[in-house]
């Protein structure tokens, strides 16, 4: 009877090695699957002018500062004017709370080339209808970050700033 020969050894190795990572593999997802931290990034990155009156507004605004977006703060529609004047460059958007429309309206009206006008709606339905009239890729404050990111980005090819 003849001997096994180093092939034989090879796969039988090979097969033993496959189950084992199979099987680290596995707990390893199990572990990972908890885990909720997503990291986003902007494919068309813009310079965003936001107003942040709340805590979780400048949070927005950090998240979307990370993902790539230039995003400048103000803390009332108010203020918009002087960081126009103030910016290097031009801003593509302006995002402020659709309550704001009129106050960033009067603000933004003044240069020569006004940046694109992104509200956000409070969770009300009304609201938001009459936000889309203004821009069709309105939000609502109860969306996701995908979702804001989506908006931006379809704004921003809508524009044609960028």
């Amino acid at each position: 009877m003849k001997k096994p020969g180093l092939l034989f050894y090879l796969c039988g190795a090979a097969i033993l090695l496959s189950a084992q990572a199979s099987a680290c593999g596995e707990s390893l997802y199990r572990v990972g699957k908890g885990v909720a931290y997503r990291d986003y990034s902007a494919p068309l990155p813009g310079k965003i002018l936001m107003v942040a009156t709340t805590s979780s507004h400048q949070e927005m605004a950090k998240i979307l500062a990370a993902s790539g977006h230039d995003v400048h703060v103000v803390d009332s529609a108010d203020d918009i004017a002087m960081e126009l004047a103030a910016a290097e460059h031009e801003f593509d958007l302006v995002m402020a709370m659709y309550q704001e429309h009129a106050a960033v309206h009067a603000q933004t009206s003044r240069g020569a080339a006004a940046p694109a006008f992104l509200p956000v709606a409070d969770a009300d339905r009304d609201e938001l209808d009459r936000a889309r009239a203004l821009n069709r890729h309105a939000l609502s404050s109860d969306n996701r970050v995908k979702a804001f990111l989506r908006a931006i980005h379809r704004s921003l090819l809508e524009s044609g700033r960028v």
